[in-house]
């Protein structure tokens, strides 16, 4: 298992690969560019979680066009507001900015169907 994690601020981008790994202990890769998601995702066979805060319009605007590759991975979007396109389910998450580390492992679970950690619930 990896994860994927798209997070601008350095600050908080090291707090999600922290929580990460000491929850999952995997490997946690930085994407520096949203658009690069659909090759990062095809380019492995491990399953990969991908983390992604929503942050400003213009990350908005990126997710919406990587939206299809979004909907087959498992993915957990971390922000002040959720896409359109997205639809919390199985294999999609919301968490709210500000995030607590429980509540990111508890929403990374619950996209790989941890039946010991209950989904959490989205605004």
């Amino acid at each position: 298992m990896r994860f994927l994690v798209y997070e601008p601020d350095p600050l908080v981008q090291a707090d999600i690969y922290e929580t990460l790994t000491a929850a999952f202990g995997t490997l946690v890769q930085g994407v520096a560019d949203l658009a690069d998601l659909p090759r990062l995702v095809g380019a492995s066979d491990t399953k990969t979680i991908v983390v992604a805060s929503v942050t400003s319009d213009e990350v908005y605007q990126t997710l919406n066009s990587v939206a299809d590759i979004m909907r087959q991975t498992p993915t957990v979007v971390v922000g002040t507001f959720t896409p359109p396109w997205f639809v919390p389910n199985e294999k999609q998450a919301f968490v709210a900015r500000p995030f607590t580390s429980d509540g990111l492992v508890a929403a990374v679970r619950g996209v790989l169907d941890d039946p010991h950690s209950p989904r959490p619930q989205t605004p």
